[in-house]
């Protein structure tokens, strides 16, 4: 029995060895502008502090490590599957994550005029903004990636809904 797993053994590398085995790995950089960018990868070195060179079948890379959020070798952005257009009874947000932009449409024409208010997960208001339904867009690109609450009052009616950032 154990010359058979011997053997089995030799054949599956004698077999990986003549089909040509390449250490490449598919990476993810993410850059401090929020834009990611894939790279197969032979080889990553680090010729001098603050630089990462990145050898690739195409040639190399340098960059600096400041301009470097991350580098994963799981593809993250697309592992967040998009949620639907979230709404519950008077308000709508989309889209949902959303990246700059947020947009929120008043369901009812009898609601002229609201205040939304963007709350942290751990309930602190970040942002306010009154909106109507001709002024319904809120800028969203000065906050950090998570999970945030969206708070509509309109005097009568008080209602939240959660959105991502991106």
């Amino acid at each position: 029995m154990r010359h058979k797993k011997l053997l089995f053994c030799t054949v599956i590398l004698l077999l990986l060895g003549l089909t040509g085995l390449q250490a490449q790995k598919t990476i993810y950089v993410m850059g401090v502008d929020g834009n990611q960018t894939t790279v197969v990868v032979e080889k990553i070195e680090f010729p001098s502090l603050g630089t990462i060179t990145v050898k690739t079948p195409a040639g190399s890379i340098s960059v600096p490590t400041e301009e470097i959020r991350y580098v994963s070798f799981v593809d993250f952005t697309s592992s967040i599957p998009p949620l639907p257009e979230t709404s519950k009874g008077n308000i709508r947000l989309f889209p949902n994550p959303a990246v700059d932009v947020l947009n929120i449409q008043l369901m009812s024409a009898s609601l002229q005029s609201a205040t939304i208010e963007i709350l942290s997960i751990d309930g602190k208001v970040v942002y306010a903004q009154k909106i109507n339904s001709q002024n319904n867009l809120v800028d969203v690109s000065f906050l950090s990636r998570g999970l945030y609450l969206c708070r509509f009052n309109n005097g009568t009616i008080v209602e939240t809904v959660k959105f991502l950032k991106q």
